[in-house]
């Protein structure tokens, strides 16, 4: 249920880290009520407590988000390694 087919988001172009936050953020506010902002500095503060990258090109960006009451999950594959 936390990830439903419109969240798996397939070639996606995002060159950077903050490119694919943006894109994450803007998916999840659309139905959370939280501002897309929010979202994307939350990603960033989580991340800048230390990388989530697994390695060979995986990683599993995450983050606590006042005012969205359940998991959100997306499966983003990037167009670029």
């Amino acid at each position: 249920d936390a990830c439903p087919p419109d969240n798996i988001l397939l070639d996606v172009p995002v060159e950077s880290a903050i490119q694919l936050f943006d894109l994450v953020a803007h998916h999840v506010a659309r139905d959370s009520g939280v501002s897309a902002e929010r979202i994307r500095a939350e990603l960033i503060k989580r991340e800048q407590l230390g990388s989530t990258g697994l390695s060979q090109g995986v990683a599993i960006p995450h983050a606590r988000v006042d005012g969205i009451g359940s998991a959100v999950a997306l499966f983003v594959r990037a167009r670029y390694p």
